[in-house]
């Protein structure tokens, strides 16, 4: 832009720090000390646009500028697209440091975060909302050895009948997801006996494998005891988070891969039957 946008109104703004040259209109986040420039590209992914500037200027690391998480802007340098209702074209972070655009960001893993709208053809909008949590269940893709559909009713699940028995689920990151905040498997018995101590299952977690844009990427729970039943025909819950943990695992867009294997049973019968997977992300 040959000059600043001008700031039409706006929600009340704190003055911050900025880390480095940053100017009215550019859309940033905070990193606990300073201020830096948001963009969308897959290495910036979990650096979403949390203010807009509306005063002052940074000139060097240091320098406090005003930001706001809702403003009204005016720039005479921009060609805004507007068509009937104002969220048609929605404002898109860019892979630019700091911008916005109208086209969605298409690079494999870029974050795909709606930063306004316009109002007309130079006048706009940035509103940035709060993050919120959005929970998908991964779905069942397959199974391996002789697991498989098992029991009726309530004891319906993917029984892991024998040891190396495994189940796949699938999955892929919301694009608008900016962090994993749980992971966690449902499972019963099958009706026949209770779960009890010494049941033990691993967790592998593929990355990217379906997508040529990526080098697949892999984190695993070797073993992980399953809790023991109270009662035949109870339910139980395992948190498995920590298989997500590895570098590049979660990223916008990409596809997951799960499998559950049983290594070991407590006892012949005591055949866990696996219901869902669920996994919370934090959205943008």
């Amino acid at each position: 832009m040959a000059v600043d946008p001008t700031v039409e109104s706006l929600v009340e703004f704190p003055n911050l720090a900025a880390a480095a040259a940053i100017k009215v209109g550019d859309l940033v986040y905070w990193d606990s000390t300073n201020l830096r420039l948001a963009k969308s590209n897959a290495t910036d992914s979990t650096k979403p646009a949390e203010y807009v500037v509306v005063s002052g200027r940074a000139a060097a690391n240091g320098d406090t500028v005003g930001v706001s998480k809702r403003a009204i802007f005016s720039d005479a340098d921009l060609t805004l697209t507007l068509t009937s209702g104002f969220y048609q074209n929605p404002l898109y972070l860019h892979t630019t440091a700091g911008e916005f655009n109208q086209t969605k960001p298409t690079g494999a893993g870029n974050l795909e975060q709606v930063v306004g709208r316009p109002l007309s053809a130079t006048r706009y909008e940035i509103s940035l909302k709060d993050p919120y949590v959005h929970t998908l269940l991964m779905a069942y893709s397959g199974v391996t050895g002789t697991a498989g559909p098992q029991g009726t009713g309530a004891d319906m699940g993917i029984g892991l009948l024998a040891i190396n028995d495994a189940v796949h689920y699938a999955a892929r990151t919301p694009q608008n997801a900016v962090k994993l905040l749980r992971a966690e498997v449902s499972y019963g018995d099958m009706g026949s006996a209770q779960i009890a101590t010494g049941t033990t299952w691993s967790f592998t977690v593929d990355s990217g494998r379906n997508d040529d844009a990526y080098n697949a990427v892999t984190d695993s729970i070797a073993a992980a005891e399953v809790p023991a039943l109270s009662a035949l025909d109870d339910v139980g819950v395992l948190d498995i988070s920590a298989a997500f943990n590895a570098t590049n695992i979660i990223q916008p867009g990409r596809m997951l891969e799960l499998r559950i294997l049983k290594v070991a049973e407590a006892a012949v019968n005591q055949d866990p039957s696996v219901f869902c997977v669920m996994l919370s992300y934090l959205c943008v």
